[in-house]
């Protein structure tokens, strides 16, 4: 890849190869993790593969943008999000609707979406497509629904706190780790997958 970027959290957006990254857990605000996530690179140029297990719904409640268009995989479970799309003419975000994803559907989310997940079901598991990535500061940003702005997320230090608090004991990854992370989303092989 020759995408050198990081988002705001570290992340960095290359180089991680074709094997799983250790999973990282993403706190919400009570500190305690609302998802999981494992990811690696694509199998084409400048683009990712990423696994989500759902522990519990997304507390942001303000519609947000992605840094990159994807297209995700209802593996298992579902959810049901509200979705808007930035009209390019006048930079107004309109409202599409409410959408319900279940096991096996299909979601396309592009670089003028901005979405916001209000319901979950119980082991929701997502496999995500990322892609095409570009250099440069792409970051997720949260709609402004008045002002019809995109406002670029920050992470707070009490965030950033957390995510190292939840990650700090997390094992390295090896065949046994990934093994164990597959039985967790309920997918026979995350190798390959």
């Amino acid at each position: 890849m020759s995408t050198q970027s990081t988002t705001t959290t570290g992340q960095a957006i290359s180089g991680l190869g074709r094997t799983w990254s250790r999973p990282r857990h993403i706190p919400g605000p009570d500190g305690l993790a609302f998802k999981t996530e494992s990811r690696r690179d694509g199998l084409w140029p400048n683009t990712l593969e990423r696994w989500t297990v759902w522990h519990k719904p997304d507390p942001r409640t303000v519609p947000h943008t992605h840094p990159w268009p994807f297209v995700a995989k209802i593996v298992k479970g579902g959810y049901k999000e509200a979705r808007w799309t930035r009209n390019e003419e006048s930079g107004q975000w309109e409202f599409v609707g409410d959408f319900w994803y279940k096991e096996g559907d299909i979601v396309i989310v592009g670089k003028n979406d901005a979405h916001c997940i209000i319901e979950l079901l119980p082991g929701t598991v997502t496999h995500m497509l990322i892609g095409e990535l570009f250099a440069g500061p792409q970051d997720w940003g949260h709609v402004n629904l008045l002002t019809h702005e995109v406002e670029k997320s920050k992470a707070s230090k009490e965030f950033l706190d957390a995510l190292a608090d939840l990650n700090t004991d997390l094992p390295e990854v090896t065949p046994a780790f990934q093994g164990a992370f597959a039985l967790l989303a309920g997918i026979s092989d995350v190798s390959s997958s």
